[in-house]
């Protein structure tokens, strides 16, 4: 699992889950190119992983609810020169 770091960017997928208000459905990008503002040293492929992002004023209240309605993943976008 690559390690996310300060200042990287990453795309914001939510898919919806039984236990929130939305259908359970495919995945939907909510917030593109959100930037990392911290992230754990380690991650445990295991384990749910707290990342803080920075987002804009208008993206809070979508990023809000998709956390009640579904599970939230974080895709890194690579750098230049890094692509897949």
């Amino acid at each position: 699992m690559p390690q996310i770091h300060y200042g990287e960017k990453v795309d914001v997928w939510m898919t919806p889950s039984l236990d929130g208000v939305a259908l359970p459905g495919p995945a939907t990008l909510i917030i593109p190119g959100a930037v990392i503002a911290s992230a754990p040293e380690v991650v445990d492929s295991g384990m749910d992983t707290s990342v803080t992002i920075l987002v804009s004023q208008d993206q809070v209240q979508v990023l809000v609810q998709a956390m009640r309605d579904g599970v939230i993943d974080l895709v890194a976008i690579p750098v230049s020169g890094n692509e897949l």
